[in-house]
């Protein structure tokens, strides 16, 4: 009796002293994308706050399912936290019949810290500079014009695309934004969907068609909105957060919720992401979970009319 009643104090007392080592926040995108960096941005921000040092571990692949299960199943002692998305919260869920990780009961969100909008780019190696110009070479070339995509939203975003205009483009999926890019740039494709950060890293090395925001980026003000040109239902954002595996222990967590608030807060962080071209935004916890039930709804609502189906 003596050694059950011990049990749990000794673990709590393991606690105590949260963190005591080295924390993984793992990053279910390759190295190099947008996401990344800001990944990097907010690891190195919550290290300062938490006195130990919390180190990004990329693990790609199958639309950030992979890294998402892992955390997932990882024990929930705080020393495995991961960066979430639209993405990997809510469409993973929609689209896949058997997806490795329940978003709802295997992970607790800590807080949301920041938004981002989409972009439609063209390959300088493609004759297009505008979407008037895209649309018409499309149905020139129905299913041969090939658009670059990593999953999640962005096969959202081009789905509605086509549904809108009445297009047949080329899907062609990658590994994540960086993969996508790298395809933009040599030509591999000759559209793609990224973030709008990428706009601001990488500048001329494409050419921006479309945003996804409902009005003009201030980081870029000569980029018209889809709207703007003609084509309505195309205001898609992702979003970024951080969430742990579900049964941290209650001093694990209030430890994260603070940090995490801290972080998030922070002036040197919201100006790196700034010049990054992703717009700053927090939420805690108990807003994170309502704003993740909240878009869970409007995406079933949007998927039920766009051509993407479960799998």
């Amino acid at each position: 009796m003596t050694l059950l009643l011990a049990t749990p104090l000794l673990g709590a007392h393991a606690f105590a002293q949260y963190p005591d080592r080295t924390i993984r926040l793992v990053h279910a995108w390759a190295a190099g994308s947008a996401t990344d960096g800001a990944a990097r941005a907010f690891a190195k921000e919550l290290g300062d706050r938490l006195g130990q040092s919390v180190v990004v571990d990329n693990k790609p692949g199958a639309e950030g399912i992979i890294g998402t299960a892992y955390v997932a199943k990882a024990q929930p002692d705080g020393y495995n936290l991961i960066v979430t998305s639209m993405g990997t919260m809510v469409l993973n869920d929609l689209l896949h019949a058997k997806l490795q990780y329940n978003p709802r009961e295997d992970l607790e969100p800590l807080g949301l810290f920041a938004k981002s909008s989409f972009i439609l780019v063209a390959s300088n190696k493609f004759a297009a500079t505008n979407l008037d110009e895209v649309l018409k070479r499309v149905k020139q070339q129905p299913g041969e014009v090939s658009i670059g995509l990593f999953g999640g939203i962005t096969d959202l975003i081009a789905s509605a695309l086509s549904a809108e205009t009445g297009s047949k483009l080329l899907h062609v999926r990658y590994q994540g934004g960086a993969p996508t890019l790298n395809a933009v740039l040599s030509g591999e494709v000759n559209l793609g969907v990224l973030p709008a950060a990428y706009a601001v890293l990488h500048g001329t090395k494409f050419r921006v068609i479309g945003v996804t925001s409902p009005t003009r980026l201030s980081y870029l003000p000569d980029a018209p909105t889809f709207a703007e040109q003609g084509v309505q239902r195309m205001e898609f954002a992702n979003w970024y957060g951080v969430h742990g595996p579900r049964g941290l222990p209650e001093t694990v967590r209030s430890v994260l919720h603070s940090a995490v608030k801290e972080t998030a807060e922070s002036a040197q962080f919201i100006e790196q992401l700034k010049r990054m071209g992703i717009e700053p935004e927090f939420l805690n916890a108990e807003q994170f979970a309502k704003f993740l039930a909240a878009e869970r709804v409007k995406y079933t609502r949007l998927l039920e009319n766009s051509e993407l189906r479960r799998r």
